[in-house]
């Protein structure tokens, strides 16, 4: 039979003493917790009624026990530091603004290509999903312009779809009038 959980130091008043931290959900749930644990209600009983597992109702409890009412608070991760410098993040940011290296086969940066760059050149090992949460980071979103060839010639596009419309609407014409069989209404 499992062990009882027990509350050293329980006070009550100490609860009011979070203030702002009770308006937090996640506070408020760890609260209830360790009170049906005060009032002699088992761990699996508690994780039902908070909807945790009894291990965590074990582990609120264990550090409310070393810690007190500060364990109760939620602090939010700040997770991993990143691998590269704020300089290095810079020249990342300034590459990617300027286009892949000359030498590249793709006019654009590719999240592998930008992953094998940024390997070679600063020595960090990031996941494809790093460079992407790194561009994101530095301010790059994922949409890119349809790429143009360097040596495309805006004038003659331009030209091209002035006509193009011309071309479209005259060859309706022609297909509505052999539709028609010659015959003129009225």
């Amino acid at each position: 039979m499992p062990k009882r959980l027990v509350i050293v130091d329980w006070n009550e008043g100490q609860l009011e003493a979070l203030g702002e931290w009770r308006k937090d959900a996640r506070v408020e749930r760890r609260i209830i917790a360790l009170r049906m644990i005060h009032d002699a209600r088992t761990a699996l009983d508690a994780a039902k009624i908070v909807g945790v597992s009894d291990r965590t109702v074990r582990e609120w409890v264990k550090a409310f026990n070393a810690e007190g009412c500060s364990s109760l608070r939620y602090d939010r991760h700040k997770g991993a530091e990143s691998m590269l410098t704020p300089l290095q993040e810079e020249a990342v940011k300034k590459a990617v603004a300027d286009g892949p290296p000359k030498d590249s086969p793709f006019s654009v940066w590719r999240g592998r290509t930008l992953q094998d760059w940024i390997k070679d050149r600063f020595g960090a090992d990031y996941s494809l999903s790093g460079i992407y949460f790194l561009l994101h980071r530095l301010g790059f979103s994922s949409l890119v312009p349809r790429p143009r060839h360097p040596e495309s010639d805006e004038q003659a596009q331009e030209e091209f779809k002035k006509n193009a419309s011309r071309r479209v609407d005259s060859a309706a014409a022609r297909a509505a009038r052999a539709n028609a069989g010659g015959l003129v209404p009225g």
